[in-house]
């Protein structure tokens, strides 16, 4: 097991993504960005980028 360990005014971001297929061979995705110490702005990018990449990889996909 590892463990992360960083000071308190560290900025840091934590992506998490969902992806799943439906019975029907649908996939759907949902992305979660959080940021400590780091700006809206950056957060807000981040996302954008991440579905981005995810709409390339699963074009058909619903966004949930």
């Amino acid at each position: 097991m590892s463990e992360l360990v960083s000071s308190d005014n560290e900025p840091q971001l934590r992506i998490r993504i969902n992806v799943s297929r439906s019975v029907k061979g649908v996939y759907s995705f949902d992305v979660t960005v959080e940021g400590t110490n780091v700006p809206l702005k950056k957060i807000l990018e981040t996302h954008d980028r991440v579905v981005a990449e995810l709409k390339k990889r699963y074009p058909d996909a619903e966004v949930a």
